[in-house]
């Protein structure tokens, strides 16, 4: 290195005022959201359009982060400057949000929000990667039914920590251990077993296809491989999706693992809708589950901010069925990564209330335990929406 520096002083000396004050802007501004806490930083300046990427493991909700992110950046910024802001899961560019700083630093204001690739930015190594960082993250597990004559309601708590590391780009390893603290629905509740142990891929294919691929053991005494593809249209109000899983069972009893072939082939055609003037979102599915049986399934969804409310009907198996579901958002807001490791509490706790108490049709798995309706909605118009209105 120092046998570059007198050539690097002699550029510098000779490199346009503007320039060098222009390159000393991206880094201070890659040096402010790196120390806010974001993750796989990159800033890059071509005339007035400043794009950045930012990845955020500080802010409970996606919303909160990426209003952090345009705080700093205007601050830093020239008056003229178009920003670019592209917002990564994994790693992987999810949408882009363009606002002018100017009008952002003095009335936030958004010029659009849509689905993006990453563009000149795919050429800057990240500052503050996310890989090898490690999320000890306190899951609670709460189920109820009311089946029982004689008891109002069967309870199931427990306490499920689990964690979660980034090796690579889009992957995600998760390990759980479940710890029974109320069983009233027996079976392997009464035992200390694993939860969600699984390897994830997260992937963006062309034409807009957004993919994850998972293997490993997931809830409801399932294991196997799942594969979820999404193609969001240009009219960011639609978006279709495809979902195949094979699986077999497993369970742990009583220090036992204790599994099927993996052969039970389940997929789902999933159509959304979503009617941005009142946050409302509108899914109907229909597919293969767990146990064989046909069904379609119908939500209606409407997210309050971070907070999310719905109701569900289906039919499958020759069977009526349907319920609520909700998400609401748990302390703390904002969740600093200062180390490697940290212990840290869900963003979000949800539910989802079976009305039926029909258990064995219409029976589904997943495959995160942060699994939710408001941790992972990033819609481009709803995002635009909850950045201009809460304010």
């Amino acid at each position: 290195m120092g046998r570059f520096l007198p050539f690097i002083l002699l550029y510098a000396c000779f490199l346009p005022a503007d320039a060098a004050g222009k390159q000393g802007q991206t880094a201070l501004i890659s040096q402010k959201l790196t120390g806010s806490g974001f993750e796989n930083v990159r800033v890059y300046r071509r005339g007035d359009t400043l794009s950045v990427s930012i990845e955020d493991p500080v802010f409970r909700w996606n919303v909160d982060g990426i209003r952090g992110a345009l705080d700093t950046i205007a601050a830093y910024a020239n008056a003229e400057d178009q920003v670019l802001l592209y917002v990564l899961v994994k790693d992987i560019p999810r949408i882009v949000v363009k606002a002018n700083a100017k009008e952002w630093d003095k009335a936030p204001a958004v010029e659009y929000v849509e689905y993006g690739l990453t563009g000149e930015l795919k050429a800057v190594s990240p500052l503050n990667p996310s890989v090898n960082k490690i999320d000890f993250v306190l899951y609670p597990q709460f189920a109820l039914q009311n089946t029982l004559l004689s008891q109002i309601y069967e309870i199931q708590l427990n306490i499920a920590p689990a964690v979660e590391v980034s090796l690579w780009k889009g992957m995600l390893f998760t390990g759980q251990v479940i710890f029974p603290l109320k069983n009233d629905l027996g079976y392997e509740g009464d035992f200390i077993r694993p939860g969600f142990v699984t390897l994830a891929q997260e992937f963006c294919a062309p034409r807009r296809w957004f993919g994850r691929f998972v293997i490993g053991n997931f809830n409801a005494n399932r294991y196997g491989t799942d594969l979820t593809l999404s193609h969001p249209l240009t009219d960011y109000r639609w978006e279709f999706g495809l979902n195949a899983g094979l699986t077999g069972s497993s369970c742990f009893y009583d220090g036992q693992w204790i599994t099927s072939e993996i052969k039970q082939l389940t997929w789902f055609v999933r159509t959304r809708y979503y009617y941005p003037k009142y946050n409302l979102q509108l899914d109907l599915s229909y597919g293969r589950y767990i146990n064989s049986d046909y069904g379609l399934r119908a939500d209606c969804t409407r997210h309050f901010g971070a907070t999310t409310i719905g109701f569900y009907a289906m039919h499958t198996g020759g069977e009526l069925n349907g319920g609520f579901h909700f998400s609401v958002p748990l302390p703390p807001g904002k969740r600093n990564r200062r180390h490697a490791l940290r212990m840290i509490p869900p963003g979000f706790f949800d539910w989802e209330y079976n009305a039926g108490t029909e258990f064995y049709y219409g029976r589904y798995y997943e495959t995160r335990p942060n699994e939710n309706r408001s941790e992972h909605w990033i819609n481009p118009g709803f995002i635009k929406n909850e950045l201009l209105n809460s304010f």
